[in-house]
């Protein structure tokens, strides 16, 4: 049913009527599935579900080795100070 949205380009309303399922469902399960709409949506929409997610954990790494190097020049700092208390 979803995929007559989403591949075939059908509008909810046709689908729906093809199907017997309220237009408002058959609305709900592409919400849920986060799946794009043939026809209605942007390029940068379109990409698959798991692009999507690619994308989205290429970002969050990049903000995790930021992070990392932010957190090893804090250690960096603090045992440049502290070493010669520690060598002795």
């Amino acid at each position: 049913m979803v995929r007559l949205v989403c591949e075939e380009g059908l509008t909810l309303s046709e689908a729906a009527n093809r199907t017997g399922v309220h237009p408002s469902m058959l609305h709900r399960w592409i919400r849920q599935l986060d799946l794009p709409v043939a026809g209605k949506n942007p390029p940068e929409q379109i990409l698959k579900a798991h692009e999507r997610e690619l994308k989205r954990l290429r970002s969050d790494l990049r903000i995790m080795h930021r992070s990392l190097n932010i957190i090893r020049s804090a250690v960096c700092k603090v045992l440049k100070r502290n070493l010669p208390e520690i060598m002795q």
